[in-house]
């Protein structure tokens, strides 16, 4: 006879919730710092007009982003992906094919059935390759939220440009870690009951749409 643990069924649906609100929060801090970079080209006189705040904007999705990256990709974080694995792993006698069935309560012929196996630890094992493939920049995004973004080193004080030179990363290294959260949870979330809940960010134009207008009528600091 299946056996169902009531207690798994509950802590796997609120990891998934946690982990999708998270990584929509990630994904909207990142993408709309990253906007605002690519906007100071074309709109920097129509952002003058309000110049401290766009100061203060940037400092604070910068800080936005290097802290929920660190919630999701630091493992000693207790909200992050290593942790969603090792709960994963310790329950896989629960990630069955057959699980799924009952819980969506569907016959092995169902389209959704077909074709699905069992979560097996080679999954798991390689999703945590995939984490330790972007360790480098995480390090260095841990770096600069423990001694500066959350905390301030004496260091900081004596060499700011020179720390900051050390933890440098990428907009491809960042933007990356979205795609891994989200490909990750969603694996284990089909796997799960089939359910694939993502929903996409629509405010990345909100501020284009606000400054474009500024600008075709020359209206500028």
């Amino acid at each position: 006879m299946l056996k169902i643990n009531q207690e798994f069924e509950e802590s796997f649906k609120r990891w998934r919730d946690s982990l999708i609100e998270l990584n929509m929060d990630m994904i909207q801090y990142v993408h709309t710092y990253k906007k605002m970079h690519d906007l100071l080209g074309t709109y920097l006189d129509q952002m003058n007009l309000a110049s401290s705040f766009f100061q203060l904007a940037f400092r604070t999705f910068r800080t936005a982003s290097i802290l929920w990256i660190s919630k999701l990709f630091h493992p000693r974080e207790q909200s992050s992906l290593f942790a969603f694995l090792d709960f994963v792993q310790a329950n896989l006698r629960y990630l069955t094919v057959e699980h799924k069935m009952f819980r969506t309560n569907s016959p092995a012929t169902a389209p959704w059935i077909r074709g699905c196996s069992d979560v097996s630890a080679e999954s798991v094992t390689f999703h945590r390759k995939r984490l330790a493939e972007v360790e480098g920049v995480v390090t260095a995004i841990a770096t600069l939220r423990d001694k500066f973004h959350a905390h301030l080193d004496r260091a900081i004080l004596r060499d700011r440009k020179s720390f900051v030179e050390e933890n440098r990363f990428s907009w491809d290294e960042i933007l990356s870690l979205t795609g891994i959260c989200h490909d990750i949870v969603q694996f284990y979330s089909i796997a799960f009951d089939g359910e694939s809940r993502f929903p996409v960010p629509l405010n990345f134009d909100d501020l284009e749409n606000m400054l474009r207008p500024r600008a075709e009528n020359d209206i500028k600091a």
